[in-house]
């Protein structure tokens, strides 16, 4: 996706952002964040993002996440945490192999030392007010990102027993949030994650693979099923 300077940012900033050069890795078949996205939007992004333009102006978000990621990120290891480690998971369906990939962001293990592998698995999340708005309840998205997430860790020795989303609300208000309903009551909010059992994670997983793949096997965009649901967890299909 080619990015443009239109409104003449310093070039301190548009260099920053040509800097945010993650490329999916190219030994998995998908991301864990491909996989929980509209298997539609995915291939649309994948045959025609670069015909899209964005500019620096409108990439306040992307700033303000990696920003968020790199104070957090300081803290390093320790003999009791992991930060930001690379985890994949392979999954048969239809009798062919699947690799899917993805990261977490923090784990703490529960006892003296990392040679315990048990522990609770945090992800740092950057968002609008409007995410949390009905209430400190874990999103579709979140909740299966982060199992995806613990069933990769468990393939590396770590048992999660906890999950756990920490959000960071870009907009916050703290006149709103003593007046409107719903509203966040702090601009940092810890959110548990419901765990699933690594079965129905496993299931969840081999689903949205084939969802993806029936959109895939078609010829054009325009010959796949439509989703006609927003939902990351259970999409439908005309």
């Amino acid at each position: 996706m080619p990015t443009i300077n239109a409104t003449k940012l310093p070039e301190v900033i548009l260099q920053a952002a040509l800097r945010d050069t993650y490329k999916k890795p190219d030994w998995c078949d998908y991301t864990m964040t491909e996989l929980i996205s509209p298997p539609m939007v995915r291939r649309l992004w994948r045959e025609h993002g670069g015909e899209v333009q964005q500019d620096v102006a409108d990439m306040a978000a992307l700033f303000i996440g990696k920003g968020v990621h790199l104070l957090l990120e300081q803290r390093g290891s320790t003999e009791t945490s992991l930060q930001e480690e690379r985890l994949s998971v392979t999954l048969t369906v239809g009798g062919e192999k699947f690799v899917v990939a993805g990261a977490f962001d923090s784990f703490l293990g529960e006892a003296d030392a990392i040679a315990c592998y048990s522990g609770r698995l945090t992800d740092y999340k950057t968002c609008k007010a409007f995410k949390l708005m009905l209430g400190v309840q874990p999103s579709p998205d979140w909740t299966a990102q982060l199992n995806g997430l613990a069933l990769m860790a468990k393939g590396m020795g770590l048992d999660i027993t906890t999950l756990e989303a920490v959000a960071f609300v870009k907009d916050w208000s703290e006149d709103k949030a003593k007046y409107k309903r719903g509203y966040p009551k702090r601009s940092i909010v810890a959110i548990p994650i419901p765990r699933w059992t690594d079965e129905a994670t496993s299931l969840y997983l081999t689903d949205r693979i084939r969802y993806h793949r029936l959109v895939d096997s078609h010829p054009t965009a325009e010959t796949a099923p439509i989703c006609t649901g927003g939902s990351f967890v259970g999409n439908k299909w005309d």
